[in-house]
């Protein structure tokens, strides 16, 4: 597997991380709508949601990055 194929696969599982995150997230709010979490598990669970897409974000860097170095001829 070639560096640019790597770091695709690794954005695509921190995509698929932080949609999980995000899904967490919001059952959490509806079940604070319900009575049945507090507030403080939605900040926790909130807190895992922006530092999962945060991981997403540095994933597709390291892959921009990995496929200029692939285009310019310089190899990884």
């Amino acid at each position: 597997m070639t560096p640019p194929q790597r770091a695709f696969l690794d954005a695509q599982i921190a995509l698929s991380a932080w949609r999980a995150a995000r899904d967490v997230e919001a059952q959490v709010a509806h079940w604070l709508t319900e009575g049945r979490a507090n507030r403080e598990e939605l900040a926790q669970y909130r807190t895992r949601s922006r530092a999962a897409q945060v991981v997403h974000q540095r994933a597709r860097a390291a892959y921009r990055r990995a496929c200029e170095r692939g285009l310019s001829g310089t190899g990884v």
